[in-house]
């Protein structure tokens, strides 16, 4: 792979964690420089901006037909929209966070988020922490010693020295050994009995007593009952020992395979259920694209298929409007070609994109048009992009002394006649444009 670096700082980019040179765009963890591949659509009226998608992360700056002076794109992937304005940009140009080990900016290293109070340092490995989302991270130190068979942490646990030969793990019991300090512990074989130990919190006890001859006198001496709050006189005095419970020690290996078999039975289970939902689609892929995207829904629901969504991209022109509505994509789970005999589960979801046209915002509102100069009018909704216009001349004015010769009456779009600016229509959309003239102007 060729070797690419950072024009700020120079840093090799190969090196970074989570690098790739396809991505489109990368932001240098050293210096949090962000960098756009000459292929990628660089923006009009926000220059240099990485637009992302909100809900699937996807790249918005590379799909069919994106412009960022539309003001929200329909991400092609996910269907979600986006907004597209001044308002929608984050920057992070300056980095609140850096590592204490390396310096390099946490805040440009994939998948960070101050939120976390744990991170692993991409660039050089160490574990940081913070306990607040508006501190600084710092170091933590790593444990030399972790049970090889739990990963519990022996320099924690009480009583634990590392230059002690063997030692017995508290949260899972193994018995562990290492001949010097600075090695790990091995897990080792037991011959001993301390596999019973001591458990205040046991519920079984085991009694034992003891008897002795009372002295002879007038006194008497009592026995304590354990169960009983009162006294009992008696010749002889008993004592109770309570031994220490018995802890039965725990088979981990049993309990891990028991897992394991209950795991790979969740797995055969799911298998077999998507192998009975298979189905056979019935229509090659290539057969459906270019089909009317509501004909195709109807085919794949006859065939069985029940989880349809379909994804809408509003960028046809208005010469292209012969393609409208019509399907350019079909992705079926991970397939997006298949045969007429292909099969697949009927639960997989079914995602079918389309086109339709252009959208366009509105140049001024109903409010602003009226009174307005037809002509002045009628040359903002052309640049805005609207084609479909018409006008209707009222032919009323007698001296032209309250209403101006070409003033505009109303407008309507579509046949709303209340409207804002920056609403969005098809490129289609009718526009009527009504203006007073002077009686005198109507022809015979």
């Amino acid at each position: 792979m060729d070797e690419y670096f950072c024009p700020k700082c120079g840093a090799i980019l190969n090196d970074q964690y989570g690098f790739n040179p396809n991505g489109g765009t990368w932001r240098c963890t050293e210096c949090g420089e962000l960098l756009m591949d000459d292929d990628v659509y660089d923006g009009d009226s926000f220059e240099g901006v990485a637009w992302y998608c909100d809900r699937c992360g996807a790249l918005l700056n590379r799909q069919y037909g994106f412009s960022d002076s539309y003001g929200s794109w329909t991400c092609t992937e996910c269907g979600h929209t986006n907004g597209i304005t001044e308002a929608d940009i984050i920057s992070d140009d300056q980095p609140e966070f850096r590592c204490p080990n390396c310096d390099v900016a946490l805040d440009f290293q994939p998948g960070f988020d101050r939120y976390d109070d744990d991170w692993e340092c991409t660039a050089c490995g160490v574990h940081l922490h913070h306990s607040y989302s508006s501190d600084q991270y710092s170091v933590v130190e790593e444990p030399k010693h972790k049970c090889p068979n739990c990963g519990a942490e022996l320099d924690d646990q009480w009583g634990f020295a590392d230059y002690q030969n063997d030692w017995k793990c508290t949260e899972c019991g193994a018995h562990l050994h290492h001949d010097y300090s600075d090695d790990e512990y091995e897990e080792v074989e037991s011959d001993d009995d301390d596999d019973e130990e001591a458990d205040s919190n046991s519920s079984e006890y085991s009694y034992s007593s003891y008897s002795s001859q009372g002295t002879q006198g007038t006194s008497s001496s009592r026995v304590y009952s354990s169960n009983s709050t009162e006294y009992s006189g008696s010749s002889q005095s008993s004592y109770t020992s309570l031994h220490t419970p018995i802890k039965k020690k725990v088979n981990w290996k049993l309990r891990i395979f028991g897992v394991l078999v209950f795991i790979i039975a969740i797995l055969i289970g799911g298998a077999y259920y998507e192998i009975k939902m298979l189905t056979p689609v019935g229509t090659a892929s290539s057969v459906l694209i270019g089909k009317e995207y509501e004909a195709v829904i109807t085919i794949l629901e006859d065939a069985g298929f029940t989880n349809i969504s379909t994804n809408e991209i509003s960028d046809l022109p208005l010469n292209k409007i012969s393609e409208e509505n019509k399907v350019v994509s079909i992705k079926i789970g991970l397939f997006e070609e298949f045969s007429d005999d292909s099969k697949i589960p009927s639960n997989f979801p079914v995602v079918i994109t389309y086109h339709t046209l252009e959208k366009f915002p509105l140049p001024l509102s109903s409010k602003d048009a009226k009174g307005a100069n037809y002509q002045d009018v009628m040359k903002s909704f052309k640049d805005a992009g609207f084609e479909n216009i018409a006008l209707e001349v009222e032919y009323d004015i007698i001296t032209g002394w309250m209403t101006d010769d070409g003033e505009v009456k109303s407008v309507t779009v579509n046949g709303d006649n209340k409207f804002s600016a920056g609403n969005e229509y098809r490129a289609d959309a009718e526009v009527i444009i009504t203006y007073h003239t002077y009686r005198k102007n109507k022809p015979k």
